[in-house]
């Protein structure tokens, strides 16, 4: 039976509180886990370690979760649709991925780990690729939860994955801290992850329920959105590297990297981990698709000049209070930072929308274009908090209008409502 709209209203309010309330809970152990590991290593050349390989598995982990995206888009659509049972089945696509994922990073991971990591280097890059190969199907398991409105189990895989990680960590660390129980602690959690996924997903002799599409346009599809989704890792998480790179030697670098990281991640990464519940939403409501995505951007970035505001008054002595005088920056570079991350988030809104109405190219190419532009504004000649806040604005502005621009003429095909068809 089709829910009314009233009914379907509350579904939909309960599912996002439940995911919003899984997500900030995964944020905030991810948090602990990071300030828990610093405070166990110290200013060691362990730490650095540590911090390399979990920025190359999470860059990894970011492009991957092009295939969460995809798949919450096409199990949405297969959802309501009367021919669910036709296409690719899920199951046997996510097994294939994972093992090409793993093989290429594996049989790369000679040229690659030892750049990256030095002494020990292919066993990290081994780590990695296996964790890889696994998160390859937790992504295709999550965007399937997410397209078929699965929020109680979705939210058990959201809190789940960051919570054994600080378990796997705790014991690492107690004993001994070798590089290689730390990097089994990061990786791990993600196997485990699957396999609880699975159960509680109640796969039974039929396996997964079919995408409705065949193999090389699911394929097609979820490679557009990896691309995206690896300019998105970039931007985000990888922005940092870039600016060590710009401005190696500089006196405000280090105030710099430390506001980025801490005064963004609360606007920008809600966004980002609500990208498959809103491609959901958007695929529900097409012929709206556009008016509500440009509401919801306007209000992001309105919401973020006011509180980049408000970081601009109060903002310099609570750092430098929480720091003990370590970090003092100046009020603009507060505001800047906390104004230019609505932009960032405001692109995760209409990069979402573009996956609903199947602009996959414009995606990629709204995402990869804000890359580009913030990685070479960053090493324009002029002041680094100037050229880094200017970078962060610019970049994703102009992802926005690549975005709306592609969307703004969508024709909403017909999706068939929901016709009871069996979910996951």
């Amino acid at each position: 039976m089709v829910p009314g709209p009233a009914k379907a209203r509350v579904l939909a309010f309960g599912g996002l509180s439940m995911v919003l309330g899984s997500t900030a809970i995964a944020g905030l152990l991810g948090y602990l886990i990071q300030l828990g590991m610093g405070r166990a290593l110290g200013n060691t050349t362990e730490y650095e370690s540590f911090m390399a390989f979990w920025a190359a598995f999470y860059l990894v982990v970011g492009t991957l979760s092009g295939v969460q995206q995809e798949f919450t888009r096409a199990s949405s659509i297969a959802r309501q649709s009367p021919e669910i049972e036709r296409g690719t089945r899920p199951g046997r696509y996510l097994v294939v991925a994972a093992l090409i994922v793993c093989a290429v990073l594996a049989l790369t991971g000679a040229l690659w780990g030892p750049a990256v990591f030095g002494s020990g280097g292919y066993a990290a890059a081994l780590f990695i690729a296996v964790g890889a190969g696994f998160y390859a199907v937790f992504a295709g398991l999550s965007g399937l939860l997410y397209g078929h409105e699965r929020w109680g189990v979705l939210s058990l895989g959201i809190v789940a994955d960051p919570l054994i990680r600080a378990i796997a960590l705790t014991f690492a660390i107690v004993l001994g801290g070798l590089a290689l129980s730390i990097q089994a602690a990061v990786v791990l959690p993600v196997a485990l992850c699957v396999v609880l996924l699975l159960v509680a997903m109640r796969v039974g002799k039929n396996g997964l329920p079919a995408l409705g599409m065949s193999w090389r346009a699911l394929s097609w599809n979820t490679l557009r959105a990896m691309g995206g989704a690896a300019a998105t890792a970039a931007l985000v998480s990888g922005f940092p590297l870039f600016l060590k790179i710009a401005g190696e030697g500089n006196a405000a670098l280090a105030t710099i990297i430390f506001v980025f990281t801490i005064v963004r991640a609360p606007i920008v990464i809600p966004l980002l981990a609500l990208q498959s519940f809103m491609i959901v939403h958007f695929t529900k409501n097409l012929a709206r698709a556009v008016g509500s995505a440009l509401r919801l951007i306007l209000v992001i970035i309105a919401a973020s000049v006011v509180l980049g505001g408000l970081g601009a008054l109060i903002g310099p002595p609570i750092v430098s209070w929480i720091t003990n005088g370590a970090f003092d920056p100046a009020p603009l570079l507060l505001f800047g930072m906390i104004a230019s991350a609505g932009f960032t988030a405001g692109l995760c809104v209409s990069g979402s929308a573009a996956v609903a109405t199947s602009r996959h190219g414009a995606f990629v190419v709204g995402w990869v274009v804000a890359a580009i532009t913030s990685i070479a504004l960053i090493f324009a000649p002029i002041d680094l908090a100037t050229r880094t806040v200017l970078a962060l604005s610019a970049g994703p502005l102009l992802g926005l209008v690549v975005h709306l621009l592609a969307i703004r003429t969508t024709r909403p095909d017909a999706v068939p409502v929901e016709t009871g068809t069996p979910g996951i």
